[in-house]
């Protein structure tokens, strides 16, 4: 089962505005995933209110405005935002802010403020204008407490495919085949880069009876959780969850103690070459 298209362009979606508010020169087509420019610039405008390629030029403009005032010459950043002249770049410049590029690198103010409500250079996140339960495939949930049976794993992201081989050599095949798995992620464990140790806790929903050797009995928290379509693939399955925690995961203040979230998978996940999963998140 392949991504489903709608989350494959949130999930391009999310990589787009963060391609172009960290390196505003790129190239978007090397970004677009082989999605068309007309095809994604529809979906793009519905969710942020403006065309791709417009949110890039404006992008770029708000950069170089930071940069003119850091002292640089008008005509370095006029080629660095793309512009062939600097004749074109001062019209740009003058049509986005009001002003010079050469009167607002001596200190004069923009006479057009910047609009709050769409993402700007140097902004972290996007403010997206779309509901993630439609657009990403997503559905709320309300979950009981879950028992599961697991051992905990700490370390790099990456690593968890080999740790389930690992497990995969230790587990007798029937009971692989007869029981329902799951990585559980806590505390640390929402992140998904390589750069990060995270927690989890690797096993199977617990009904009673035999525990597998080297596992122990957990609780997973009831409560309120939002639940992705069932997805597959390794990179894709990543992918998901990165723009997953863009969307629910607090985009500040310090996070709750123990943020469970977990992926329930259709079956044993080695060797992750292809995964079905479904991912579960807590909302608090």
């Amino acid at each position: 089962m392949r991504v489903q298209t709608r989350q494959l362009h949130h999930i391009t979606l999310l990589s787009v505005v963060e391609r172009i508010l960290s390196d505003p020169g790129c190239d978007l087509d090397e970004v677009l995933l082989g999605f068309s420019r007309d095809h994604f610039n529809r979906f793009f405008r519905d969710a942020m209110g403006e065309p791709l390629y417009e949110f890039a030029r404006r992008i770029r403009l708000e950069r170089a405005a930071q940069e003119l005032r850091s002292g640089k010459l008008t005509s370095s950043v006029a080629l660095e935002a793309g512009y062939a002249t600097p004749e074109a770049f001062t019209k740009a410049f003058r049509s986005e802010f009001g002003v010079a590029p050469s009167s607002f690198a001596k200190g004069a103010p923009a006479r057009r403020a910047l609009d709050s409500t769409r993402a700007h250079w140097g902004d972290k996140r996007a403010p997206l204008s779309i509901d993630p339960v439609t657009n990403f495939g997503a559905s709320l949930l309300t979950l009981q407490d879950l028992e599961i049976a697991a051992i905990d794993f700490r370390g790099d992201y990456t690593l968890i495919p080999a740790e389930w081989e690992s497990l995969s050599s230790k587990i007798p095949h029937e009971a692989r085949q007869s029981n329902t798995w799951l990585t559980v992620f806590h505390s640390d464990g929402m992140r998904t880069s390589a750069r990060h140790e995270m927690a989890a806790r690797m096993g199977y929903l617990y009904t009673g009876g035999y525990l597998l050797p080297g596992f122990e009995r957990f609780t997973i928290p009831g409560g309120s959780y939002v639940a992705s379509s069932v997805i597959s693939g390794r990179k894709e399955h990543s992918e998901a969850w990165a723009a997953f925690n863009r969307l629910w995961v607090p985009k500040s203040g310090p996070r709750p103690p123990d943020y469970p979230a977990f992926d329930l998978y259709e079956a044993f996940p080695a060797p992750f070459a292809e995964v079905h999963a479904a991912i579960h998140l807590r909302l608090e």
